[in-house]
């Protein structure tokens, strides 16, 4: 992702005087814009942060073609960071950071495990169990006291969310993990999701 993709295309053997014109079905496989000359069989590419996935693209001259296969790779930019006083009752901020997705909406989650992780039907994951501490931090994060965790990032990609740890005693030596994704709200997820960040863990004393 992010990254210029250039294809030559070449024919071999061609009968002197004959005028070469290249096709491609990019148009109706490719996300989203590139650049084709259908005289020289200059392609280029700029996958945006939004096209992970694999693109079955055919070329092609004259009859004969040829298929491909472009696999863009996910550019994985979110990274999260966490200080603060990890006690029943202390806050804990988490720095959200993605460079690529200014003023793109953002979902800081919580779940007390991560050893197990939420698959998306695009091949990626969030690195988080789907118990009912995540369900809750992302339907009704303020019961859990997280403040800030869901919004849109500023001009250069940034945010900062902030947990207050529930006063419960009982919660001393607990373990809770926190974790985000950035997103493209006029896409369907799980496409639209942009990035998706490293998991933190918190340990609380």
């Amino acid at each position: 992702e992010g990254q210029q993709l250039n294809i030559q295309l070449q024919v071999a053997n061609t009968t002197p005087n004959t005028t070469l014109i290249f096709s491609t079905n990019a148009a109706s496989v490719l996300p989203s814009p590139f650049s084709f000359n259908p005289s020289t069989g200059l392609f280029s590419w700029v996958p945006t942060f939004t096209d992970y996935g694999n693109y079955s693209v055919t070329f092609g001259a004259f009859t004969d073609n040829e298929t491909i296969t472009i696999s863009v790779l996910d550019a994985n930019t979110a990274v999260l960071s966490a200080f603060g006083n990890p006690m029943p009752g202390g806050n804990i901020n988490f720095i959200i950071a993605d460079p690529v997705a200014p003023y793109q909406f953002y979902i800081l989650a919580l779940s007390t495990s991560n050893s197990s992780v939420i698959q998306l039907s695009d091949g990626r994951f969030i690195p988080l169990e789907g118990n009912g501490v995540f369900v809750a931090s992302v339907f009704y994060p303020g019961l859990l006291g997280l403040s800030s965790s869901i919004g849109f990032l500023n001009p250069v990609g940034n945010a900062m969310a902030t947990w207050t740890i529930p006063n419960i005693p009982l919660l001393s030596g607990q373990k809770a993990y926190a974790a985000f994704v950035t997103i493209n709200p006029s896409m369907q997820v799980p496409r639209g999701i942009i990035s998706i960040s490293n998991a933190v863990e918190v340990n609380i004393g």
